[in-house]
């Protein structure tokens, strides 16, 4: 019987013989891969095996079972190591579990055999994005885009390249041409919204990232099933209850904290989760009624009529640059606390405090391009009249085992952020990487020297050397990317000038709460 009938008749091609049947059954399967090994010469067995092949793949992959996957799409390529489909599944797969560099071979496999084969294309594109490979990410993202011109992803990230290489202008006309053909995307939106407020367009980035509240990942980690209550929009509600809930990092909740109060003025009782860390440090919080633990069994019996996430606060409040509200200091520590850890402290004997931080905490390649690390500081640490402390926590404190360095450490005894926000109370003056210190220290109103990556995170901005969300941090920015040496420096020759200008009113204890 031709083959082409003997699939019909069994279910595994389409009646009109020219695709493979999605969801083939085991014993389908079975039907086909014996065919194809009683006569491997057949050319249209050999094609519906392999795609019986890709098939159960690509349900692995989705069923999140990516190393079967793995094992069947390199089955597949025995048979045919050429293929297309196959080298770029494989990638998918490999990329999901982590194998990024393998990820890429097989797309550049794939890419190398089928040069206008647009998805390896964008494959690869994204994953040298996230290398920080951003010319060879743009090269084969604008080969997508020759073959298809109009492809919303190949625009997409095109634009995350040009925005992480600071080239906005460009970056923004790729993202508007794939908004127009894509505006319902959740990621690309609020990837437009961040750059707009990198740019300084406050309003117009704060309503564009109102998108992220739609993306799965952000929806699955902050939110928790809240988003079912009505939105608050920022109307008066007198007599109703209100949750504004956390979302994002450390440092994101204490930025956004200042709009509690603004909040608190539009009306009734005011519940605000926070994560653990914080609880402490914001039991003195303006514009709080009630303080819950985010996602603490408390939190998940909380009654409320209203829900608005934290992040959502700057868009309500219609925030620009004219009108950011810098209520400094916000954040106090606690008096008895302040008290205690002044006591410890050696004294001061006309020398300056200086905290430090000089390591992001590494969840990712973005995290680990914040750090700085211990030795490149070194040379702060040399210049005279200065007591240094330590305000490192996590993997980045076990550096200071391991040094000579005249950094006193006492960070044993900083349990939380009310423990650190009372020896800062104490200190003259933070440096810090891109930490949540840098936002303790900014809402507290402490002189803050903030050492920047050469692409900062939006809120800082760009080409400036101070912040309109905290008057009292001053940045220190790379002139390229990696130049850590660049930024020491800098601060270095800005800490000899700071340490011997005349001395002002250096009272550790303004920022204590009463």
């Amino acid at each position: 019987m031709d083959s082409r009938l003997l699939l019909i008749n069994a279910g595994i091609l389409l009646p009109t013989g020219e695709k493979t049947r999605n969801g083939l059954t085991p014993e389908q399967f079975s039907f086909v891969e014996k065919a194809f090994q009683a006569n491997p010469a057949d050319e249209l067995l050999l094609k519906t095996y392999l795609e019986a092949i890709a098939m159960h793949g690509v349900t692995l992959h989705n069923q999140k079972n990516h190393t079967e996957a793995i094992l069947w799409f390199r089955k597949g390529l025995t048979i045919y190591p050429d293929s297309p489909m196959l080298l770029h599944s494989l990638g998918c797969s490999l990329a999901a579990e982590n194998q990024h560099d393998a990820a890429i071979e097989e797309w550049k496999k794939a890419i190398k055999v089928y040069p206008t084969y647009v998805e390896p294309l964008i494959a690869l594109g994204n994953a040298l994005i996230d290398k920080g490979r951003f010319t060879e990410a743009k090269h084969y993202l604008r080969q997508a885009l020759a073959a298809q011109p109009e492809h919303a992803e190949a625009l997409h990230f095109t634009g995350v390249a040009l925005h992480q290489e600071r080239c906005c202008d460009e970056a923004r006309e790729y993202y508007e041409r794939a908004i127009r053909l894509s505006p319902d995307s959740a990621l690309l939106r609020s990837n437009y919204g961040k750059l707009l407020l990198l740019m300084g367009d406050l309003e117009m980035g704060f309503k564009e990232n109102e998108w992220r509240v739609k993306k799965q990942d952000i929806q699955k980690t902050y939110y928790h099933g809240v988003l079912n209550k009505p939105a608050w929009r920022g109307e008066l509600f007198s007599g109703k209850r209100l949750l504004v809930h956390r979302e994002q990092g450390l440092g994101d909740v204490i930025h956004f904290a200042r709009y509690l109060p603004m909040v608190k003025a539009r009306g009734g009782i005011v519940a605000f989760s926070a994560p653990p860390e914080l609880m402490k440090l914001f039991s003195r919080l303006a514009g709080v009624d009630i303080l819950v633990e985010h996602n603490s069994t408390e939190y998940h019996n909380l009654e409320f009529d209203l829900v608005v996430p934290l992040m959502s606060l700057p868009y309500i409040f219609g925030t620009t640059l004219r009108t950011v509200p810098a209520p400094i200091p916000y954040v106090t520590a606690d008096s008895c606390v302040a008290g205690k850890w002044r006591s410890r402290l050696p004294e001061a004997d006309g020398l300056k405090r200086i905290g430090l931080v000089w390591a992001a905490k590494m969840t990712d390649d973005h995290s680990r391009k914040r750090s700085c690390g211990l030795a490149a500081i070194a040379p702060l640490c040399s210049i005279p009249g200065v007591h240094f402390y330590s305000l490192q926590k996590g993997e980045g404190a076990e550096e200071l085992k391991h040094t000579p360095l005249p950094i006193n450490d006492m960070t044993e005894d900083l349990h939380d952020f009310a423990d650190t926000a009372a020896l800062i109370a104490n200190l003259d003056l933070v440096i810090t990487v891109d930490t949540s210190v840098a936002h303790l220290s900014g809402a507290m109103g402490k002189p803050t020297w903030l050492l920047q990556t050469y692409m900062p995170d939006w809120r800082w901005m760009l080409d400036r050397d101070d912040s309109p969300w905290y008057p009292t941090i001053r940045l220190f920015r790379q002139a390229k990317p990696g130049d850590w040496a660049g930024v020491i420096d800098k601060a270095s020759q800005a800490l000899v000038q700071w340490v011997n200008a005349p001395s002002a009113d250096t009272s550790t204890n303004k920022n204590v709460s009463l």
